[in-house]
Protein backbone atom coordinates (compact mmCIF):
# COMPACT_ATOMS: atom_id res chain seq x y z
CA UNK A 1 0.00 0.00 0.00
CA UNK A 2 1.15 3.36 -0.63
CA UNK A 3 0.16 6.05 2.59
CA UNK A 4 0.17 9.09 3.08
CA UNK A 5 -0.04 11.48 6.34
CA UNK A 6 -1.15 14.86 5.40
CA UNK A 7 0.10 17.71 8.80
CA UNK A 8 0.05 21.44 9.35
CA UNK A 9 3.65 21.62 9.55
CA UNK A 10 7.03 19.84 11.58
CA UNK A 11 6.51 21.36 14.75
CA UNK A 12 6.95 20.38 18.17
CA UNK A 13 4.38 18.63 19.90
CA UNK A 14 0.68 18.13 19.32
CA UNK A 15 -0.32 16.96 15.83
CA UNK A 16 3.35 16.46 14.25
CA UNK A 17 4.25 14.20 17.25
CA UNK A 18 1.56 11.69 16.86
CA UNK A 19 1.95 11.81 13.22
CA UNK A 20 5.36 11.17 13.74
CA UNK A 21 4.75 8.55 15.76
CA UNK A 22 2.20 6.63 13.86
CA UNK A 23 4.60 6.83 10.17
CA UNK A 24 7.91 5.70 12.56
CA UNK A 25 6.13 2.95 13.60
CA UNK A 26 4.58 2.12 10.54
CA UNK A 27 7.57 2.28 8.39
CA UNK A 28 9.57 0.10 11.04
CA UNK A 29 6.66 -2.48 11.06
CA UNK A 30 5.52 -2.92 7.44
CA UNK A 31 6.93 -2.44 3.81
CA UNK A 32 4.34 -0.07 2.73
CA UNK A 33 5.37 2.98 0.62
CA UNK A 34 5.42 5.51 2.80
CA UNK A 35 4.95 9.55 2.54
CA UNK A 36 4.27 12.34 4.61
CA UNK A 37 3.11 15.94 3.46
CA UNK A 38 3.54 19.25 4.92
CA UNK A 39 1.15 21.91 4.33
CA UNK A 40 3.52 24.48 5.76
CA UNK A 41 7.46 25.35 6.35
CA UNK A 42 8.29 26.55 9.44
CA UNK A 43 10.02 29.14 7.59
CA UNK A 44 6.43 31.09 6.67
CA UNK A 45 5.39 30.39 10.36
CA UNK A 46 8.23 31.60 12.19
CA UNK A 47 11.65 33.00 11.97
CA UNK A 48 12.66 31.29 15.40
CA UNK A 49 15.91 29.05 14.61
CA UNK A 50 14.89 26.22 17.03
CA UNK A 51 11.67 25.64 15.05
CA UNK A 52 13.33 25.46 12.13
CA UNK A 53 15.95 23.35 13.53
CA UNK A 54 13.09 21.26 14.47
CA UNK A 55 11.88 21.34 11.25
CA UNK A 56 14.80 20.00 9.91
CA UNK A 57 15.18 16.84 12.60
CA UNK A 58 11.98 15.45 11.52
CA UNK A 59 12.27 15.89 8.31
CA UNK A 60 16.01 14.20 8.41
CA UNK A 61 14.22 11.45 10.63
CA UNK A 62 11.74 10.72 8.46
CA UNK A 63 13.97 10.40 5.43
CA UNK A 64 16.18 7.65 7.18
CA UNK A 65 13.46 5.74 8.19
CA UNK A 66 12.63 5.73 4.17
CA UNK A 67 9.53 8.03 4.52
CA UNK A 68 9.22 10.34 1.51
CA UNK A 69 8.90 13.78 2.72
CA UNK A 70 6.99 16.98 0.55
CA UNK A 71 6.02 20.67 1.60
CA UNK A 72 3.15 22.61 0.10
CA UNK A 73 4.55 25.58 0.49
CA UNK A 74 1.26 27.29 2.01
CA UNK A 75 1.86 30.80 3.02
CA UNK A 76 0.27 30.99 6.11
CA UNK A 77 -2.69 33.13 6.22
CA UNK A 78 -3.72 33.25 2.33
CA UNK A 79 -2.59 31.18 -0.90
CA UNK A 80 -5.14 28.98 -0.01
CA UNK A 81 -6.58 28.70 -3.46
CA UNK A 82 -3.11 27.97 -4.43
CA UNK A 83 -2.10 25.58 -2.28
CA UNK A 84 -5.16 23.51 -3.30
CA UNK A 85 -4.49 23.66 -6.80
CA UNK A 86 -1.46 21.93 -6.03
CA UNK A 87 -2.70 19.75 -3.08
CA UNK A 88 -4.37 18.31 -6.16
CA UNK A 89 -1.96 18.31 -8.54
CA UNK A 90 0.42 15.97 -6.05
CA UNK A 91 -2.75 14.19 -5.32
CA UNK A 92 -3.10 12.79 -8.78
CA UNK A 93 0.77 12.58 -9.13
CA UNK A 94 1.68 10.06 -6.32
CA UNK A 95 -1.86 8.47 -6.20
CA UNK A 96 -1.66 7.26 -2.54
CA UNK A 97 -4.20 4.32 -1.43
CA UNK A 98 -4.95 5.71 1.80
CA UNK A 99 -4.79 9.84 2.66
CA UNK A 100 -4.14 10.12 6.33
CA UNK A 101 -5.24 13.75 7.63
CA UNK A 102 -4.11 15.14 10.27
CA UNK A 103 -4.91 18.93 9.53
CA UNK A 104 -7.68 20.18 12.13
CA UNK A 105 -8.73 23.77 10.33
CA UNK A 106 -7.03 22.85 7.19
CA UNK A 107 -9.27 19.73 6.31
CA UNK A 108 -12.03 21.19 4.20
CA UNK A 109 -9.60 22.67 1.89
CA UNK A 110 -8.15 19.30 0.94
CA UNK A 111 -11.50 17.82 0.80
CA UNK A 112 -12.44 20.34 -1.56
CA UNK A 113 -9.12 20.23 -3.58
CA UNK A 114 -9.95 16.15 -4.24
CA UNK A 115 -13.51 16.57 -4.96
CA UNK A 116 -14.60 14.23 -8.37
CA UNK A 117 -11.13 12.12 -7.09
CA UNK A 118 -11.25 8.89 -6.21
CA UNK A 119 -9.54 8.69 -2.83
CA UNK A 120 -9.75 6.95 0.48
CA UNK A 121 -9.56 9.91 3.30
CA UNK A 122 -9.13 8.42 6.69
CA UNK A 123 -9.03 11.49 9.28
CA UNK A 124 -7.40 11.78 13.01
CA UNK A 125 -9.44 13.92 15.30
CA UNK A 126 -6.88 15.24 18.07
CA UNK A 127 -9.04 16.96 20.03
CA UNK A 128 -12.58 17.38 21.65
CA UNK A 129 -12.78 20.85 20.37
CA UNK A 130 -14.21 20.44 16.26
CA UNK A 131 -14.09 23.69 14.28
CA UNK A 132 -16.74 23.93 11.32
CA UNK A 133 -18.82 21.30 12.80
CA UNK A 134 -21.80 22.22 10.36
CA UNK A 135 -19.59 22.36 7.21
CA UNK A 136 -17.89 18.51 8.98
CA UNK A 137 -21.92 17.11 8.93
CA UNK A 138 -23.13 18.47 5.37
CA UNK A 139 -19.25 17.80 3.77
CA UNK A 140 -17.16 16.36 5.17
CA UNK A 141 -17.92 13.19 7.25
CA UNK A 142 -19.48 12.23 3.78
CA UNK A 143 -16.25 12.80 2.48
CA UNK A 144 -14.01 10.82 4.96
CA UNK A 145 -14.43 6.95 4.71
CA UNK A 146 -12.60 6.60 8.41
CA UNK A 147 -11.95 8.69 11.29
CA UNK A 148 -9.80 7.81 13.80
CA UNK A 149 -10.39 9.43 17.53
CA UNK A 150 -7.78 9.25 19.73
CA UNK A 151 -9.45 8.55 22.88
CA UNK A 152 -13.03 7.94 24.24
CA UNK A 153 -13.86 11.56 24.68
CA UNK A 154 -12.84 12.02 21.15
CA UNK A 155 -15.21 9.54 19.80
CA UNK A 156 -17.92 10.67 22.04
CA UNK A 157 -17.40 13.90 20.17
CA UNK A 158 -17.58 12.59 17.15
CA UNK A 159 -21.15 10.49 17.57
CA UNK A 160 -22.97 12.87 19.66
CA UNK A 161 -21.82 16.28 18.57
CA UNK A 162 -20.73 15.44 14.61
CA UNK A 163 -23.16 12.69 13.88
CA UNK A 164 -20.55 10.05 12.70
CA UNK A 165 -21.72 6.80 12.43
CA UNK A 166 -19.87 4.38 14.41
CA UNK A 167 -18.87 2.23 11.72
CA UNK A 168 -16.86 4.85 10.53
CA UNK A 169 -14.94 5.89 14.17
CA UNK A 170 -11.90 3.68 14.87
CA UNK A 171 -10.72 4.59 18.19
CA UNK A 172 -6.54 4.19 18.33
CA UNK A 173 -5.38 5.70 21.34
CA UNK A 174 -2.01 7.83 20.77
CA UNK A 175 1.07 6.18 21.79
CA UNK A 176 4.51 7.25 22.77
CA UNK A 177 8.03 5.07 21.65
CA UNK A 178 8.61 3.90 25.15
CA UNK A 179 12.19 3.20 24.58
CA UNK A 180 12.62 6.86 24.57
CA UNK A 181 11.58 7.26 28.05
CA UNK A 182 12.71 5.51 31.26
CA UNK A 183 12.59 5.77 34.49
CA UNK A 184 15.13 7.56 36.35
CA UNK A 185 16.13 6.43 40.13
CA UNK A 186 14.65 9.02 41.32
CA UNK A 187 14.46 8.54 45.30
CA UNK A 188 10.86 8.58 46.49
CA UNK A 189 11.93 8.22 50.27
CA UNK A 190 12.66 12.09 49.81
CA UNK A 191 10.38 15.53 49.45
CA UNK A 192 9.79 16.23 45.70
CA UNK A 193 12.13 19.18 45.05
CA UNK A 194 10.59 19.30 40.70
CA UNK A 195 7.67 19.81 39.44
CA UNK A 196 7.46 19.58 35.19
CA UNK A 197 4.89 20.70 33.00
CA UNK A 198 5.66 20.89 28.93
CA UNK A 199 3.17 22.06 26.04
CA UNK A 200 2.70 24.57 23.99
CA UNK A 201 2.35 28.55 25.59
CA UNK A 202 -0.97 29.35 24.89
CA UNK A 203 -4.74 29.69 26.22
CA UNK A 204 -5.59 25.97 25.45
CA UNK A 205 -2.90 25.10 27.69
CA UNK A 206 -3.63 27.43 30.48
CA UNK A 207 0.31 27.74 31.80
CA UNK A 208 -0.79 31.10 33.62
CA UNK A 209 -2.47 29.29 35.80
CA UNK A 210 0.24 27.34 36.40
CA UNK A 211 1.62 30.64 38.52
CA UNK A 212 -1.58 30.70 40.51
CA UNK A 213 -0.70 27.27 41.24
CA UNK A 214 2.42 28.31 42.69
CA UNK A 215 0.80 31.29 44.56
CA UNK A 216 -1.16 28.65 46.52
CA UNK A 217 1.65 26.39 47.08
CA UNK A 218 4.01 29.01 48.45
CA UNK A 219 0.94 29.27 51.17
CA UNK A 220 0.59 25.65 51.74
CA UNK A 221 3.94 24.77 51.55
CA UNK A 222 5.41 25.25 55.71
CA UNK A 223 8.86 24.60 54.16
CA UNK A 224 10.38 26.06 50.62
CA UNK A 225 8.20 25.00 48.08
CA UNK A 226 9.15 22.99 45.14
CA UNK A 227 10.74 24.56 41.75
CA UNK A 228 7.73 24.47 38.28
CA UNK A 229 9.59 24.08 34.91
CA UNK A 230 7.87 25.07 31.90
CA UNK A 231 8.87 23.63 28.54
CA UNK A 232 7.66 25.01 25.77
CA UNK A 233 7.08 27.65 22.84
CA UNK A 234 4.24 30.20 22.02
CA UNK A 235 2.54 33.37 21.79
CA UNK A 236 2.14 33.78 25.08
CA UNK A 237 5.98 33.25 26.78
CA UNK A 238 6.92 36.58 27.08
CA UNK A 239 4.16 37.30 28.59
CA UNK A 240 3.65 35.21 31.19
CA UNK A 241 7.67 35.34 31.92
CA UNK A 242 6.66 38.88 32.74
CA UNK A 243 3.64 37.47 34.64
CA UNK A 244 5.76 35.36 37.18
CA UNK A 245 8.25 38.11 37.39
CA UNK A 246 5.40 40.27 38.40
CA UNK A 247 3.80 37.63 40.91
CA UNK A 248 6.79 37.54 42.59
CA UNK A 249 7.81 33.88 40.85
CA UNK A 250 11.31 34.53 39.52
CA UNK A 251 13.25 32.34 42.09
CA UNK A 252 10.33 29.55 41.80
CA UNK A 253 9.48 28.93 38.21
CA UNK A 254 11.39 29.00 34.98
CA UNK A 255 10.26 29.09 31.48
CA UNK A 256 12.51 26.99 29.90
CA UNK A 257 11.34 27.78 25.95
CA UNK A 258 11.19 25.23 23.44
CA UNK A 259 13.62 21.90 24.19
CA UNK A 260 14.28 18.97 22.03
CA UNK A 261 15.95 17.15 25.70
CA UNK A 262 11.89 16.28 27.10
CA UNK A 263 13.36 13.07 28.24
CA UNK A 264 15.58 14.42 30.35
CA UNK A 265 13.78 17.26 32.04
CA UNK A 266 11.31 14.17 32.65
CA UNK A 267 13.96 12.31 34.12
CA UNK A 268 14.88 14.74 36.59
CA UNK A 269 11.57 15.87 37.60
CA UNK A 270 9.29 14.10 40.72
CA UNK A 271 5.63 15.10 39.52
CA UNK A 272 4.28 15.69 36.19
CA UNK A 273 1.93 18.65 35.83
CA UNK A 274 -1.06 19.87 33.53
CA UNK A 275 -3.40 22.50 33.69
CA UNK A 276 -4.95 22.38 30.42
CA UNK A 277 -8.27 23.91 29.51
CA UNK A 278 -9.30 21.04 27.04
CA UNK A 279 -7.19 18.15 25.66
CA UNK A 280 -7.60 15.58 23.24
CA UNK A 281 -5.63 12.94 24.71
CA UNK A 282 -2.48 14.04 25.88
CA UNK A 283 1.22 12.89 24.46
CA UNK A 284 3.19 15.19 27.30
CA UNK A 285 1.15 12.89 30.07
CA UNK A 286 1.72 9.35 28.12
CA UNK A 287 5.67 10.85 28.46
CA UNK A 288 5.97 11.56 31.90
CA UNK A 289 3.99 8.29 32.76
CA UNK A 290 6.43 6.37 30.50
CA UNK A 291 8.88 8.41 32.34
CA UNK A 292 7.28 7.28 36.01
CA UNK A 293 5.92 10.28 37.73
CA UNK A 294 2.78 10.74 39.00
CA UNK A 295 0.35 12.84 36.70
CA UNK A 296 -1.58 15.84 38.24
CA UNK A 297 -3.65 17.59 35.87
CA UNK A 298 -7.49 19.36 35.33
CA UNK A 299 -9.83 16.75 34.03
CA UNK A 300 -10.79 17.45 30.72
CA UNK A 301 -10.52 15.41 27.80
CA UNK A 302 -8.95 12.38 27.47
CA UNK A 303 -6.76 12.94 30.42
CA UNK A 304 -9.33 10.53 32.86
CA UNK A 305 -8.42 7.56 30.57
CA UNK A 306 -4.92 8.12 31.92
CA UNK A 307 -4.97 9.34 34.95
CA UNK A 308 -6.70 7.03 37.31
CA UNK A 309 -7.68 8.91 40.53
CA UNK A 310 -5.29 8.12 43.70
CA UNK A 311 -3.50 5.26 41.09
CA UNK A 312 -1.45 6.92 38.62
CA UNK A 313 -2.01 10.42 39.85
CA UNK A 314 -4.74 13.15 41.10
CA UNK A 315 -7.15 14.82 38.80
CA UNK A 316 -8.61 18.46 39.58
CA UNK A 317 -11.25 20.87 37.91
CA UNK A 318 -10.51 22.80 34.65
CA UNK A 319 -9.70 26.14 36.22
CA UNK A 320 -8.85 25.31 39.80
CA UNK A 321 -5.92 26.48 40.91
CA UNK A 322 -5.94 25.37 44.38
CA UNK A 323 -7.68 22.34 43.87
CA UNK A 324 -4.33 21.67 41.60
CA UNK A 325 -1.71 23.14 44.60
CA UNK A 326 -3.91 21.19 47.06
CA UNK A 327 -3.21 18.10 44.81
CA UNK A 328 0.41 18.31 44.60
CA UNK A 329 0.89 19.30 48.11
CA UNK A 330 -0.56 16.08 48.96
CA UNK A 331 1.92 14.18 47.07
CA UNK A 332 5.21 16.04 48.03
CA UNK A 333 5.73 14.47 51.12
CA UNK A 334 3.99 11.08 50.63
CA UNK A 335 6.64 9.04 49.52
CA UNK A 336 4.68 6.11 49.18
CA UNK A 337 2.10 7.36 47.45
CA UNK A 338 4.43 8.42 44.95
CA UNK A 339 6.37 6.00 44.50
CA UNK A 340 3.32 3.74 43.90
CA UNK A 341 2.08 5.65 41.36
CA UNK A 342 5.36 6.11 39.46
CA UNK A 343 4.74 1.87 39.57
CA UNK A 344 1.46 2.25 37.99
CA UNK A 345 1.93 4.68 35.55
CA UNK A 346 4.76 2.48 34.14
CA UNK A 347 2.27 -0.23 33.95
CA UNK A 348 -0.31 1.57 32.54
CA UNK A 349 0.71 3.26 29.81
CA UNK A 350 2.75 -0.05 28.04
CA UNK A 351 -0.28 -0.11 26.48
CA UNK A 352 -0.01 2.90 24.46
CA UNK A 353 2.48 1.62 22.93
CA UNK A 354 4.29 2.69 19.03
CA UNK A 355 3.97 -1.00 17.88
CA UNK A 356 0.63 -1.02 18.99
CA UNK A 357 -0.44 1.94 17.22
CA UNK A 358 1.14 0.89 14.02
CA UNK A 359 -0.52 -2.07 13.94
CA UNK A 360 -4.10 -0.45 14.00
CA UNK A 361 -3.13 1.75 11.63
CA UNK A 362 -2.35 -0.70 9.09
CA UNK A 363 -4.80 -3.00 9.90
CA UNK A 364 -7.58 0.29 9.52
CA UNK A 365 -5.42 0.97 5.96
CA UNK A 366 -5.74 -2.99 5.17
CA UNK A 367 -9.55 -2.85 5.74
CA UNK A 368 -10.09 0.05 3.54
CA UNK A 369 -7.96 -1.13 0.54
CA UNK A 370 -9.00 -5.15 0.80
CA UNK A 371 -5.25 -6.48 1.18
CA UNK A 372 -3.29 -8.38 3.68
Amino acid sequence: MKIVHFIPAFSVGGIASVARIVVLGLATESADELEIWSMLRMRDVTGDPDALAYEQAYKEEMERAGVCVRFLDKKLGKDRLGCMRRTRALFKTVRPDVLHLHLAGYTAYVVLALYGLRTRLVETIHSVVVSKQLLRRVLLNRKTERFVAICQSVYDVLREKLCVPPEKIALIYNAVDLSVFQANARRTDEPARTLLSVGRIDEEKNQAMLLDVMLHLKTLCSGEPPKLLVAGDGKLLETLRERSAQMGLDDLVTFLGMRRDIDMLLKGADIYVLTSKYEGLSISILEAMASGLPVVATDVGGNWELVDQGVTGLLSPSGDALAVAKNIHSLLCDHEARARMSAATREKVGRFSQEEAARLHRALYAGLCNCN
